[in-house]
């Protein structure tokens, strides 16, 4: 059996620590949670395109383990995208669906209009 490669969908600044935000406390819970099921392969946490590539040392943890990636590096890697941090380019994730990739959408809390 295969095993699945997930995306989670982050959105950070250089302020953000695990403690000041309640999304990325779940986005956190959510990676470190599925590093325990067998099935699971690579996890990704995907930013959007220009952001900066490192995690603010508030949300790097030795427990967390996972690839930081923007979504045209990761279009022929996953399996399955959870949209939780941000909405993910519409025609990207198209694509991916259209390649056979899952997409969930996770709302955590209220969606913003």
């Amino acid at each position: 059996m295969k095993n699945i490669n997930i995306a989670i969908s982050i959105h950070f600044n250089d302020l953000s620590n695990i403690w000041n935000n309640g999304l990325i406390q779940n986005i956190a819970y959510l990676t470190r949670t599925l590093q325990f099921i067998p099935e699971i392969g690579k996890i990704y946490l995907v930013i959007p395109e220009g952001s900066n590539k490192i995690l603010p040392p508030g949300l790097s943890h030795k427990w967390l383990d996972y690839t930081l990636v923007t979504p045209n590096e990761l279009t022929h890697s996953i399996d399955c995208i959870i949209e939780m941090g941000f909405s993910l380019p519409i025609e990207w994730v198209r694509h991916i669906k259209a390649l056979g990739a899952k997409i969930i959408a996770y709302l955590v809390g209220h969606p913003y209009p």
